[in-house]
């Protein structure tokens, strides 16, 4: 169960790396991205979409390349992403760069998929069911906690420099730099090889040494 919840707080990380910030972002738009009244909600909109909308393109891809090359990798470049990037937007001013922060960490991050994945590696099929409820909590709970916490820190502690949004940042920060050395130090690779070199013939049953039956060519002189 350690290594199954070094892979939870991998999941959580996902949650927080997506709703953290939300509670703050229309006055962040506001106030530290400079952007007009009447535009803060598309704004707002284009902030929480990026991250979404990477996701979307890039968690099939990830999830693949986890089957070639391991899980391991995958959970720690998302978790190690997610954080740098969560810690750097309360230093951002510039719109563009905010979104372009929001959409690398959903690029890089499909922990929630990969997670799942690994526990299936490292769980026998008849003793997965509690894991992977455990997965749907810890993200429920990390999405909520991680919501209130974000709204709560702001303007914790001042800087003249960089406004009242970098103390969320950082603590939202905290528990993805938490997964990071935890998955490096604790969570052993639990895929060994590759698994499938193509998605589609696997789906077809054509990796795994089961290729379709060769139709048989008739001899002509055979009876019927």
């Amino acid at each position: 169960w350690g290594h199954v919840g070094v892979v939870l707080l991998c999941v959580a990380s996902d949650a927080v790396a997506l709703t953290g910030p939300l509670p703050y972002l229309p006055q962040f738009c506001q106030r530290q991205l400079g952007i007009p009244d009447d535009q803060v909600g598309n704004y707002v909109g284009a902030l929480i979409g990026a991250f979404s909308i990477a996701n979307f393109v890039s968690s099939a891809i990830l999830g693949h390349m986890s089957d070639l090359y391991g899980r391991r990798p995958f959970l720690l470049s998302g978790v190690l992403v997610s954080a740098v990037c969560s810690c750097a937007l309360g230093f951002i001013h510039d719109p563009a760069l905010a979104i372009l922060s929001r959409g690398t960490i959903g690029l890089f991050n499909a922990n929630f998929a990969i997670g799942r994945a690994t526990i299936s590696d490292m769980v026998p099929p008849h003793l997965r069911a509690l894991p992977f409820a455990y997965t749907g909590a810890s993200f429920a709970l990390a999405r909520a906690m991680s919501s209130a916490v974000g709204g709560l820190s702001v303007g914790l502690f001042w800087s003249e420099e960089y406004g009242p949004y970098v103390a969320p940042s950082l603590v939202t920060a905290s528990p993805l730099i938490a997964s990071f050395l935890a998955t490096l130090l604790i969570l052993p690779e639990s895929h060994h090889g590759r698994k499938y070199k193509h998605p589609i013939r696997a789906l077809c049953g054509m990796e795994g040494g089961q290729e379709p039956p060769k139709a048989v060519k008739g001899g002509g002189g055979g009876k019927r």
